[in-house]
Parts: structure tokens; sequence; C-alpha cells
């Protein structure tokens, strides 16, 4: 999945995180403790920036490849999960309408 080495740094950047954020999507609320979820951010933190700098990035590929092969219906429910969420959430923006704010503070 590596982006080509020509493209613009951040947005090369920004693509890889996308991706891996899309795969390792477990919340904390997923994990027995917060360690073990701060611990699992940890190593998903490192995989965009290795990903980025050219480092081990066979291995990591690999095991992003074997995750989400062994995890494949948990990314799905988690991808469906977001999804339900960020639909109710569209739902109950449309029935809230946003107030211009007018030059003298004043809505």
């Amino acid at each position: 999945m590596v982006v080509a080495s020509g493209t613009n740094t951040h947005a090369k950047e920004m693509a890889i995180r996308k991706w891996v954020a899309n795969i390792f999507n477990k919340r904390e609320d997923d994990f027995p403790s917060l360690k073990d979820y701060n611990d699992n951010l940890e190593g998903v933190e490192d995989m965009p920036f290795n990903l980025v700098e050219g480092i081990d990035v066979a291995a990591i590929e690999a095991k992003i490849a074997n995750y989400q092969e062994e995890n494949a219906e948990q990314i799905i429910n988690a991808q469906a999960r977001k999804a339900e969420e960020l639909a109710a959430a569209l739902k109950a923006g449309k029935g809230n309408p946003v107030q211009a704010e007018t030059t003298d503070g004043v809505s």
C-alpha cells in the first residue's frame, strides 16, 4: 500500500495513516485495560511513521496483511459501527441548523 515516493510527504503520511487506522480500528472499550489500549495505540502509531520513512516496509506490510486476514470480521464490524455513528450524527445535525453569527456577536 505504500504510496509512491514522488508524492508530497504530508499527503503520503496522511494516506498511510488513514489506511492503517481503517485496519487497526479498535477502540478503548475493545481492550481489557487502558494500558492494553495505549500499548496498541503506540504500536499502531509506529507503523505509519516507519512506512513513511521506509523502515522495515516489507515486514510492516506483512504484519498488516496478517492482522487484516486474522481480524477481518472485527475490522468490518468496527467500520460498520463507525458508519452507523456517522449517519446518526449527520441525522441529528440536520435537526439543529447552525445559526450564522452576526457582526455584533448576536445570532
